[in-house]
């Protein structure tokens, strides 16, 4: 938002104790005094059926053409796995043609993943998925589980799935942490009911205005 002044963001959050600690910070309360208002923050819950703040979301998209960008931070690991494809259909459908998704979330390997191995959290009904002490969840993708759920039904298009690992040094413990976590990026694919296919555009929106919706749960 500092570096690119065309930038109107929708920050969304399943907890609203994250909301309330965004909406008090300067930068915000001060955006709201503007004329010009850059970002909008709102509780949400992408998983339910029927939620008023997603339903305006989905309208807002609608009215503007679509979104440009939409960001999943830790997002989807706190899903049931029975809802993940569900919820990123619905947030694809919020993207206008040629709209990226982007995308972050705990991979297999990491070493939170063998902590919750190592303390009976895995949950047997579900592959990588754990269920945390405070009865959150906690999933850890494969590329290929990623590649599978955001293009199934063809309306987003991998750009970029990889893994990123980092060795992180605890001086006061003194140990070293790996830790392992999936990036992807994807593009919103144009639906040609017609043909059967799905083509990207080809060329891109001449608005000068970017609407972004950032996602984040962690």
């Amino acid at each position: 938002l500092r570096s690119n002044v065309s930038l109107f963001m929708l920050a969304c959050d399943f907890s609203g104790d994250a909301i309330a600690l965004m909406k008090d910070r300067d930068e915000y309360e001060a955006q709201l005094r503007s004329s010009s208002r850059r970002v909008y923050a709102f509780v949400c819950d992408l998983a339910a059926e029927s939620d008023d703040n997603w339903k305006w979301m989905e309208s807002f998209a609608s009215r503007i053409g679509g979104l440009d960008f939409v960001t999943m931070v830790y997002v989807l690991s706190a899903i049931d796995q029975g809802h993940m494809r569900r919820t990123v259909r619905r947030l694809a459908k919020l993207l206008k043609v040629g709209g990226l998704l982007f995308f972050r979330d705990y991979a297999a390997g990491d070493m939170a993943q063998s902590r919750f191995d190592s303390r009976g959290q895995k949950n047997l009904t579900e592959q990588g998925a754990y269920t945390r002490g405070e009865g959150t969840l906690a999933h850890y993708f494969t590329k290929e589980e990623v590649a599978s759920i955001f293009q199934d039904d063809g309306l987003l298009e991998a750009k970029e799935i990889t893994t990123v690992e980092l060795e992180i040094k605890n001086r006061k413990l003194d140990i070293t942490m790996h830790r392992i976590w999936m990036q992807a990026k994807f593009v919103r694919r144009e639906e040609n009911d017609d043909a059967g296919e799905r083509t990207l555009p080809s060329s891109s929106s001449s608005s000068k205005k970017r609407f972004s919706c950032f996602f984040c749960l962690q």
